[in-house]
């Protein structure tokens, strides 16, 4: 399993409802909106977040965290505590 695929189970596991808009996978939680992307140039995964669905049809996004691939097996792990601590 890819690690973009990993990720999106856990955004599942912390009860996000996966959804696609506009073709982008974005997952939905209390009127937030989450999708993530992977910048080649930063070799990191970037979680970026919309208030509503106003900005998710604006494209407006905000950068929220970076994970860089170099977190090795501590990146899934990463995520998770991120995704359970700040985002739920």
């Amino acid at each position: 399993m890819s690690s973009i695929d990993q990720i999106y189970l856990l955004f599942e596991k912390t009860g996000f409802e996966k959804m696609t808009i506009n073709e982008k996978v974005l997952f939905h939680k209390d009127n937030r909106y989450h999708q993530v992307t992977f910048v080649k140039e930063l070799n990191a995964y970037i979680i970026e977040s919309a208030e509503g669905m106003k900005e998710v049809n604006n494209n407006r996004f905000e950068d929220s965290d970076i994970y860089p691939l170099s977190l090795n097996e501590d990146l899934l792990n990463t995520i998770y505590a991120d995704l359970v601590r700040y985002y739920s």
